[in-house]
């Protein structure tokens, strides 16, 4: 009686330009930059292929792959965290890397561009917008159906750069949910008021001594997020600085007024 040979993974092929990000491609592109070592790199790709089988949800492969917590094998072996996969995926296919800061995204006016469910369908989110150029972060640079319907529904040239996945995730619910808030507050209020809505100036005073009420639940809804992203930052001060028109919002990080 003859044994069965033991099953092993297979590490496929990649083509030049996938479809997809997928494993298959990260893998392949981590072997070749010498990130992986040859003789580890089936093991490793089992790991992270097993990481999304049994995820709960819907998994981005970079994530599967920080979570197998590898050490890059160049100098200086630092940890494969999201953040460094993602920087490096981005210089992979030539495209910029952003880490998403909410402080500085105009996010009503990107919010406009599209809707958060149709956002969250190709996992992007729109980051900046210009007269000619609209600017939208994606976890997968091959991914690109939507790019030329929403080219034409904002009438701008889009521009992609790459991002944390999680990043893209936790932003789409946020931002979309406090641009409602922004406009309903403004609605309900009745100001007519040219209303930045960055974080540094959410709060505008208005030349008619009209002031937004703190109870509105529209309100309540932004502060409690300015609470919580200061408490994600380790932000020990939040400083308020009145102006004529508006208000500045600055958040001390590490000893550093931002």
């Amino acid at each position: 009686m003859t044994a069965n040979a033991p099953q092993t993974t297979s590490l496929p092929r990649t083509p030049q330009r996938p479809r997809r990000l997928d494993l298959q491609a990260i893998f392949s592109w981590l072997l070749a930059d010498g990130i992986v070592e040859k003789d580890k790199v089936k093991l490793h790709f089992a790991q992270a292929q097993g990481i999304l089988k049994n995820a709960a949800g819907s998994m981005h492969p970079l994530t599967a792959v920080a979570q197998c917590k590898l050490l890059s094998n160049q100098p200086p072996h630092r940890l494969l965290t999201l953040d460094v996969l993602s920087e490096w995926c981005a210089a992979k296919v030539g495209l910029p890397f952003i880490r998403i800061d909410p402080l500085k995204i105009d996010f009503t006016r990107v919010a406009d561009v599209m809707s958060a469910s149709y956002a969250a369908r190709f996992n992007i989110l729109p980051v900046d917008i210009s007269a000619t150029t609209l600017t939208v972060a994606t976890a997968d640079p091959f991914a690109t159906e939507w790019e030329a319907e929403i080219a034409k529904v904002s009438r701008r040239r889009v521009e992609l750069v790459l991002a944390n996945p999680l990043d893209i995730a936790q932003y789409i619910s946020q931002f979309f949910s406090l641009a409602k808030s922004i406009r309903d507050a403004s609605k309900t209020n009745a100001q007519d008021l040219a209303l930045r809505n960055n974080f540094e100036q959410l709060v505008e005073l208005g030349k008619a001594n009209k002031q937004f009420d703190a109870n509105d639940q529209h309100i309540v809804n932004i502060v409690d997020w300015l609470w919580g992203y200061a408490f994600e930052q380790r932000a020990s001060d939040i400083h308020l600085e009145p102006k004529r028109e508006f208000a500045v919002i600055r958040f001390r990080i590490d000893g550093v007024l931002h």
